[in-house]
């Protein structure tokens, strides 16, 4: 993760996958909530998709809205997978995290998957 002068976060999530007996098709979907509710208020942050790679050369994606957020389609019905392992490598930005009261209150990064760990401190 990269904080950019103007706040904006880029983040590059690296996806190991093992693809077991035949090819994999249509790739894998990743899900980003977009709803911040920092201080019990409702905000919609902005994400947006930078570079997709499969095994360090580009991979066709395609982003859909869901409910709450979003869902990048890596992979195309074109596209297969082949048995093996396998690095994906997607690459997005999203706006400045939500200010807070505190002057030396740290950042708060909650990883955008479902089911997400722990926040992480930064």
């Amino acid at each position: 993760m990269e904080v950019q002068n103007n706040g904006w976060l880029v983040v590059t999530e690296t996806i190991d996958v093992q693809v077991q007996g035949g090819a994999m098709r249509h790739g894998i979907n990743r899900d980003f909530p977009q709803l911040d509710g920092f201080l019990g208020l409702l905000q919609l942050t902005t994400f947006t998709v930078q570079s997709v790679t499969r095994d360090g050369q580009p991979e066709p994606w395609r982003v859909t809205g869901l409910k709450n957020g979003v869902r990048v389609h890596i992979g195309s019905s074109g596209t297969l997978a082949p048995p093996g392992p396998h690095t994906y490598q997607l690459t997005y930005a999203t706006d400045p995290p939500r200010k807070s009261s505190h002057r030396k209150s740290p950042m708060i990064w909650r990883p955008p998957w479902n089911n997400s760990p722990p926040s992480q401190r930064i």
